[in-house]
């Protein structure tokens, strides 16, 4: 979304664009599917575990393939959403098959008896149509810049915020309600690609449009964002090589301790990384 404000709204020189964003996506990849790749013969994989690592990347760098994916159509979708009835369209026709007919699907393949084969066949028609995930996520993308350049009234902003807190309280209950009822965890509710994840969005993303405030924290925290990339793309790294060998704590410490520990271990990192030349180009 927040990529979709900075980018659907510019009229920029395609080359620069391609040069800036899509051939850094393309670096930073290249340059950590093989970090990982070798990481993983390291650590005893195979070689074919390290071709699949270097061709479709650790699991985390899913978001990057998407991105760049996402700029690869930014030209085409630039044009189509000048106008805004087309604007409108591309977002509900986006919302039908990205967001809600998937979530659809998931919900009737997890109920039981002849209600899941219904989910099957549908699956199977969005399959064949060939939407694909990219479709869900263009939605996100092109719904950044409709909310960063709408001017919203009052009203309209409150409904958002509380719209947000639905999706919010829909996540929890319906997650234990289901999980419940079909006596097994489910993450249907937990994806990106729901509606209940998109009005949490909606109303998480108009906030921070409604309050961005110059004070010392968030002077600090645009001082950080220069570090955020080379956090997320090493971050899997430190978690899965470097705090495996953390002493035993009790359950309820583990995850902060782990969460805090890798994010300043990354940030200095990459820190470090910004000062020196070659490497500062995957970061």
């Amino acid at each position: 979304m927040i990529s979709g404000a900075l980018h659907l709204g510019k009229n920029r020189d395609l080359n620069s664009f391609f040069k800036k964003n899509i051939l850094k996506i393309v670096i930073i990849l290249f340059s950590w599917n093989l970090i990982y790749g070798i990481v993983g013969l390291i650590n005893g994989s195979s070689l074919s575990d390290f071709i699949y690592t270097f061709i479709g990347g650790h699991y985390h760098l899913w978001f990057l393939y998407m991105l760049l994916a996402l700029y690869i159509l930014t030209p085409f979708i630039k044009k189509f959403i000048n106008d805004p009835t087309h604007l409108k369209l591309f977002l509900l026709i986006s919302f039908i098959f990205g967001i809600a007919l998937p979530e659809l699907v998931d919900v009737l393949i997890a109920l039981p008896s002849r209600i899941n084969t219904i989910g099957s066949d549908l699956n199977h028609a969005l399959d064949s149509v060939g939407f694909g995930k990219i479709i869900g996520y263009s939605f996100y993308y092109v719904l950044g810049y409709y909310l960063h350049n709408k001017k919203l009234e009052t009203k309209t902003i409150k409904k958002l915020y509380i719209a947000g807190i639905i999706g919010l309280l829909f996540t929890f209950f319906a997650t234990w309600f289901f999980s419940t009822a079909i006596n097994s965890p489910t993450v249907i509710f937990l994806k990106d690609l729901t509606f209940n994840n998109v009005l949490m969005s909606i109303g998480l993303f108009t906030f921070a449009k409604q309050h961005t405030l110059k004070n010392t924290i968030s002077n600090l925290l645009i001082r950080m964002s220069k570090y955020s990339l080379g956090i997320y793309v090493m971050h899997a790294l430190i978690l899965e090589n470097a705090l495996i060998y953390l002493p035993p704590i009790p359950i309820f410490l583990d995850i902060p301790v782990r969460a805090i520990s890798c994010f300043f271990i990354c940030l200095v990192l990459s820190f470090c990384f910004h000062k020196i030349p070659l490497l500062k180009r995957i970061v």
